[in-house]
């Protein structure tokens, strides 16, 4: 039952009937979306984030999730204490409301690719092949045609007596 994982599409989180504007989050909900929305799933260039890495201001969460701004700061504190995400910034007053003037924490899930996998298929789903796999595919397509041919040829054989 405790085993395997299931896809979670990204858009679900802009469905209006799952997701209520103003419903109070859960903390797997919560979860959630740290690991579903706003982690990265590729590293990106533009942000210089990695897979994984999340960059979150305590009062966009408090807003998203309809929980108060201190309930987001013990949650991420929570996670943190738990091995569940690493603090990646130094700076004490991100997410930890010590300074008024830095409200967002750089944060890594960790296990990040326990929760998600890279994927053997593009967006466009387009497979990512190896050239191992190529071979493969090249020889079992040669093997069938000698088959193919060897069966032609026993059919000849077989006609002519």
């Amino acid at each position: 039952m405790n085993r395997g994982y299931t896809l979670l599409w990204r858009k679900i989180w802009a469905n209006p009937l799952l997701c209520k504007p103003g419903k109070k989050f859960s903390r797997l909900e919560a979860w959630l979306y740290i690991v579903n929305v706003l982690a990265t799933g590729k590293d990106n260039e533009e942000t210089r984030l990695r897979r994984g890495e999340v960059i979150a201001s305590s009062r966009y969460l408090a807003a998203k999730w309809n929980w108060p701004r201190t309930t987001v700061q013990r949650f991420f504190n929570e996670l943190q204490a738990a091995g569940m995400i690493a603090r990646t910034n130094t700076d004490p007053g991100h997410l930890a409301g010590q300074s008024a003037g830095h409200q967002e924490g750089h944060f890594t899930i960790q296990n990040y690719e326990t929760y998600n996998p890279m994927r053997a298929t593009d967006r466009f789903g387009n497979r990512a092949t190896s050239r191992a796999n190529i071979k493969e595919v090249i020889k079992e397509c040669i093997r069938l045609l000698l088959m193919q041919k060897n069966q032609n040829i026993l059919n000849i054989n077989i006609n002519i007596l």
